[in-house]
Parts: structure tokens; C-alpha cells; sequence
């Protein structure tokens, strides 16, 4: 839809119950100089099944322009240049920065390496045994995406964004009738205005989260609940899936430029959909790369894993017996 120029993409999420570090540094990234030319970017593969890819891009009429700057203010949050619209409460204000300072540990567990932490273990459950191999142009293009995201992921983390980009946080939705938080299990949607010179990167992204989300229990809250429990229940990862910092983790992967490129869509939501995606069978890299929760639920899993000192990354309920043995973890 064009208007002055330019053209809005929505992206929403649909949450089912639930130093910027050099490449020299981060020895589980491909090692890539650079990200690929946007220009380059792949069109979306096509999903497994229609029923793993809701309809997550629908248009609205956008308003004239960016939203003026005084309609929103700075939240206290380690994520810089977050800021919520004043029609917030106060009390989904705070809500909002303890979601942001959590999903900032989940990012940090992500993209900050940790001297002999094993990452290629839970990348390769969240986003398929191909995110690190090279050796043809699928497979490097797949790769260096993935790594270009990673790095990007870590700007954010370290605060090291450029002064005009900015993360805009609503607590109801910006268009008249809008019904998207009325539909069932949607906990929040992101969007932004693409400028239609394609040289031109998205600068400020919008995320509506709906009242669902600030239901959410909290990432802390979750772990210390988990540290009384079984080993065997903290190696499930459903039990701690349904956190507000995953909403807003998720949310955040599909900021493109800001964070992604190419797009990211929403081809599986949970941890046993995701799961299934990364494998072969159900589409591997290819598409979990471009998965928006894929790589929220890859944070979690590292971030529980150090967190709580398992011998291994949590895992969906139904691998779990198949893949580890917690006797030995």
C-alpha cells in the first residue's frame, strides 16, 4: 500500500500459552565478513502445511505518518531506545520493562559466548542441524543470515544502536477496529513502515501487545519455580515457554534491518512445533531460520540451561525421553 512514499508491513505474532561480540570471538557463528545485500534476500520457502503458517501479514490502513515522538516515552529497561506509548498504564509500563529486561538475559544468553558452552547443540534443535554449514549457496546464505541476525542481536544487547532506531511498545492497537487482540491466543503484533527504496533500512518498529501478554508470568519467577522442581521438569522447556520475555523476544525477531534479514514469519509457535520444524522432516533450516519464535525459544533453552546447570538444553515434552537421558544430564 503506498502512501507518501511509503508502504506499511504488519507482522504479528500469535504466542500459543506462552561489546557487540566480533565474529573472531563467537566461535559458533559462520564466518561471514559481512551480511549478504539485502537484495539478495530469498523469498519465503514454502511451509510444510498450511495449518504451521497462520495468516500472519495482513494489511491495514495506515495512518499518514510515523507517529510524533511526544506520544511515547523512554522505559527503564537495559534494551536502549525502548519506549512506550503514553496511553500504557503505569502498571503495564512496568510490565513492560521487567518482559524487555528479561528477553535482554534471554538475548544476552544467545549472543554473548560463554568459554565452553556447547551452542551448537541447542541451535541445532531450534533452528536445524544446517545453521552452521557451508558448501553451497544455500547453505552459506543460510548461514550468514543466521550469523548476521546473531550479531545484530548482540548490537541490541550491548545498547550499540544507531541514534534514529528505536523500539516502540503499544498496549492496545493503533488502527480504528482493529480486533487482532480480540482473536484467540494472539498475544502481540509487530509492525513497521518499509520505506520503498529498498537501500533504505526500517528504522522503528512497532510491537502492540495485547492484555493476554500482561497475564504472562515472568521469566524469574519461572526459573525460580523450575529450581524446586525435578531435573526432569527443567528439561522440559514447555514448562517455561509461556514467559512474557519469549512474547517479547519473539517480537523482536522480526524487526528486519533493526535485527533480521531476510523477513521472518511465523511458520510454528511452542516448543514442539518448533521442533518439528527444525528437523528435516519438517523443513530444517530452511524455514526455522526465518521463524520467529525458533530463535526465541533457542534463547530460552541456552539461558535455562546455564542458568539452572543442566547437562543439557531443555527440550519439548515429546523429544525429551528421546533425546536425553536425565539420569545422566
Amino acid at each position: 500500500m503506498l502512501l507518501s512514499n511509503f508502504v506499511v508491513f504488519i507482522w504479528f505474532c500469535f504466542a500459543v500459552a506462552q561489546p557487540q561480540p566480533s565474529q573472531s570471538t563467537a566461535p559458533y557463528w559462520p564466518s561471514h565478513s559481512t551480511t549478504p545485500s539485502r537484495l539478495t534476500a530469498p523469498s519465503l520457502p514454502t511451509a510444510p502445511s498450511e495449518s504451521n503458517r497462520p495468516d500472519d501479514h495482513t494489511a491495514h490502513e495506515p495512518p499518514e505518518d510515523e507517529p510524533p515522538d511526544d506520544d511515547f516515552e523512554l522505559l527503564k529497561t537495559t534494551f536502549p531506545h525502548t519506549y512506550a506509548h503514553r496511553g500504557c498504564t503505569d502498571q503495564q509500563k512496568r510490565n513492560l520493562e521487567v518482559a524487555a529486561n528479561d528477553a535482554w538475559l534471554l538475548a544476552k544468553a544467545q549472543t554473548v559466548p560463554v568459554e565452553g558452552y556447547d551452542y551448537n547443540l541447542p541451535h541445532s534443535q531450534w533452528l536445524g542441524d544446517d545453521w552452521n554449514k557451508q558448501g553451497d549457496e544455500t547453505l552459506d546464505k543460510q548461514s550468514s543470515y543466521i550469523a548476521g541476525n546473531f550479531q545484530n542481536m548482540a548490537r541490541l544487547v550491548s545498547g550499540n544502536l544507531e541514534k534514529d532506531q528505536k523500539l516502540r511498545f503499544w498496549c492496545f492497537p493503533r488502527w480504528k477496529n482493529d480486533d487482532t487482540c480480540d482473536k484467540a491466543k494472539v498475544y502481540a503484533k509487530s509492525w513497521f513502515w518499509y520505506p520503498e527504496d529498498e537501500d533504505l533500512a526500517i528504522k522503528i518498529h512497532h510491537t502492540v501487545f495485547c492484555d493476554r501478554f500482561f497475564w504472562q508470568p515472568g521469566l524469574q519467577s519461572t526459573v525460580d519455580r523450575l529450581k524446586t522442581k525435578p531435573m526432569r521438569d527443567q528439561l522440559i522447556i514447555d514448562n517455561a515457554v509461556g514467559v512474557s520475555a519469549v512474547t517479547m523476544l519473539h517480537e523482536i525477531y522480526h524487526y528486519r534491518d533493526m535485527i533480521v534479514y531476510p523477513s521472518t514469519t511465523d511458520y510454528a509457535y511452542g516448543a514442539l512445533k518448533c521442533h518439528e520444524l527444525a528437523t528435516k522432516a519438517g523443513g530444517g533450516t530452511e524455514l526455522a531460520y526465518r521463524n520467529a519464535e525458533s530463535y526465541a525459544i533457542d534463547a530460552l533453552a541456552i539461558y535455562l540451561q546455564q542458568t539452572l546447570q543442566l547437562g543439557f538444553p531443555p527440550i519439548s515434552r515429546k523429544y525429551m525421553n528421546e533425546e536425553i537421558d536425565p539420569a545422566g544430564a
